[in-house]
């Protein structure tokens, strides 16, 4: 019993948390033609940067770090790297594209943006040391007065690796299907967004069959979950709960909390990115995730997750 209420009492959080992630899905619909022009403008800047990336030190690096603020925060967790201002990110990628790197492509699958923040999720492609790759991406600009002063990536670069050096076949592009069931709804998509994590977070405090079954009832008979970073997939939500089930069982995971820091939806998807932390076989840990989620008719259809796993592993570590 003792469990349960500490759910119960959770649950008010988790409908502030929620009615806070309604007020940005009214502010970003009140914002649509800046919407519009945000997205446009960053397909413009994925269009310079793989202009820039064929000739980095010629005008078309100019034109691309133009688009950055002079003093832009560059970071990816998932190369714990970080630069701070146009210098230090020029001499980044010139020493990148002269050096093994080849020119590469964005292949945007999905994007959404709210106020100042947009995110993007697709497929990154070229080459290194002549050798081809296509790898997973997702990205979070801040862009302030048409310029980038925050940047956040998250890449999967195991299998870009694994394929330069021939040891993984370069993978096809999957179809992705962008039809929309319904009408899109910010805020019905922020409330299921919500309730899924308040979910999540119960399952180990409840730690119960019942307490996976709950959070797996959140999702859609088809639901399909994708972690690059991990190299994992899991197909069907009966298969999911049985996943989880058996790390239920197994007991390596303690309590844990999504600490969002940014959400932004278009009502069909939900991209949010933070900190993900807690107890992992009696070790704390505390890294970086990104996760878009593909509401369909009050369900989670889709969920793709991208986990800075280089520091996880270090943290919980045997010694």
């Amino acid at each position: 019993m003792r469990r349960i209420r500490i759910v119960h009492a959770r649950s008010a959080i988790t409908w502030i948390w929620a009615l806070l992630l309604i007020t940005d899905a009214g502010r970003g619909h009140s914002q649509s033609s800046r919407t519009g022009d945000l997205l446009a403008w960053v397909d413009a800047y994925y269009a310079d940067y793989s202009a820039m990336s064929t000739a980095p030190t010629g005008p078309a690096m100019d034109r691309w770090l133009a688009r950055y603020a002079p003093y832009a925060f560059f970071e990816d967790p998932t190369a714990g790297q970080g630069a701070i201002g146009r210098d230090t990110i020029r001499k980044t990628y010139v020493d990148a594209f002269t050096g093994a790197l080849g020119p590469v492509r964005w292949r945007v699958l999905r994007r959404v943006a709210s106020g100042e923040w947009v995110a993007v999720e697709g497929w990154l492609e070229g080459t290194q040391t002549g050798k081809p790759f296509r790898t997973r991406f997702t990205t979070w600009l801040k862009i302030l007065n048409d310029q980038i002063v925050h940047q956040v990536d998250y890449v999967e670069y195991a299998s870009m690796r694994r394929q330069v050096a021939g040891a993984e076949p370069v993978p096809q592009v999957s179809p992705d299907s962008t039809s929309v069931h319904g009408k899109p709804d910010p805020i019905s998509a922020m409330r299921v967004a919500g309730e899924f994590y308040q979910r999540y977070e119960a399952m180990p405090v409840l730690a119960s069959t019942q307490g996976v079954a709950r959070f797996t009832d959140l999702l859609a008979d088809d639901f399909r979950l994708e972690d690059p970073t991990a190299g994992m997939a899991v197909g069907g939500r009966e298969r999911y709960r049985a996943t989880l089930n058996g790390l239920r069982v197994a007991g390596d995971y303690g309590v844990f909390h999504w600490d969002i820091d940014r959400r932004l939806t278009n009502g069909e998807w939900i991209a949010v990115e933070g900190t993900f932390r807690g107890i992992f076989k009696g070790k704390p840990f505390a890294t970086r995730f990104s996760t878009w989620l593909r509401i369909r008719a009050d369900r989670i259809a889709h969920q793709i997750d991208y986990v800075d796993y280089r520091t996880f592993r270090r943290q919980t570590a045997t010694p």
